[in-house]
């Protein structure tokens, strides 16, 4: 698992997405990343069409303020 958050009063751009995904990327020059491993995002405010779509797509979650107050479901 990996993650990113940007707490702030811009969403969570396609270039945010690029710059996390190079992190990734770089991180697996030193630790085996999974091509299954699961992307936390976290956005304070929200998200961009392309990285919903992205997300869509790929092991992701898009997580926002108001999934973090959410409360937890044991059974998931």
């Amino acid at each position: 698992m990996t993650g990113e958050c940007k707490w702030r009063n811009q969403g969570f751009t396609w270039s945010d997405l690029q710059t996390y995904l190079g992190h990734v990327g770089a991180l697996s020059a030193t630790h085996p990343v999974r091509p299954d491993i699961l992307h936390l995002l976290f956005s304070k405010a929200g998200f961009d069409d392309r990285v919903q779509t992205w997300a869509a797509n790929t092991q992701a979650r898009l997580v926002s303020p108001a999934d973090l107050a959410r409360p937890c479901d044991p059974g998931a």
